[in-house]
């Protein structure tokens, strides 16, 4: 029996006891990469859509098609507006990551905290708005069921639906750029400044 007993302690696992072990090192695995992913995820600025609001619907067309759409896709929880956006072709965008400060073109690409504050306040009152106007409850509501429904930009010249609903958005973003000169102007004046001390420093070929 102890013979028996000392061959067993040396043998090759059974493929099911591989198996075993497989499954509870990828279980600890995946434990540790779900904490590390979340601990990250809750230092992220939030991921937000068209309108400002943190990215929560799924278009069904996969996750990178999810994180690039700027409104919501489907009309099963969709607003209003979004599907007039759909339905009459407009082509829209997320907001530029690029500002003008003092004459230098910065970029946030790596202030993530900037943009998203600065997506929020121009998404929330533009999306106000549109919602609005699209539901017959604003003053230019008439006016915008009387346009020709389109993408707008049209080769024809005539203003239509979509041209109102791409220059409003572009009028809240106006002024929400000015909203984030007041809140950020320093560390954006400072961004300026070293922007330009590094075109400088090409120029001179240092």
């Amino acid at each position: 029996k102890g013979d028996r007993q000392r061959r067993n302690e040396g043998r090759a696992p059974v493929p099911q006891e591989q198996e075993q072990h497989r499954d509870r090192k990828q279980a600890s695995l995946d434990g540790r990469v779900h904490q590390v992913v979340q601990g990250l995820a809750e230092d992220l600025p939030l991921q937000r859509d068209l309108w400002g609001r943190p990215r929560t619907y799924e278009t069904g067309l996969g996750t990178v098609y999810d994180a690039i759409t700027p409104v919501q896709t489907r009309r099963e929880g969709g607003n209003v507006i979004d599907m007039e956006i759909l339905d009459n072709g407009v082509s829209v965008q997320m907001p530029n990551r690029s500002f003008s400060v003092n004459g230098e073109t910065i970029s946030l690409r790596n202030r993530a905290d900037i943009y998203s504050d600065y997506v929020a306040l121009a998404g929330a009152p533009a999306f106000e708005h549109l919602e609005a106007v699209v539901t017959g409850g604003h003053p230019d509501s008439e006016y915008y069921l009387s346009l020709p429904p389109g993408p707008g930009d049209s080769q024809s010249g005539e203003y239509q639906r979509g041209d109102y609903i791409k220059d409003t958005i572009e009028a809240y973003r106006r002024d929400a750029r000015l909203l984030i000169m007041d809140m950020y102007g320093d560390e954006l004046g400072q961004m300026a400044i070293e922007r330009a001390r590094r075109r400088e420093a090409v120029r001179l070929g240092e």
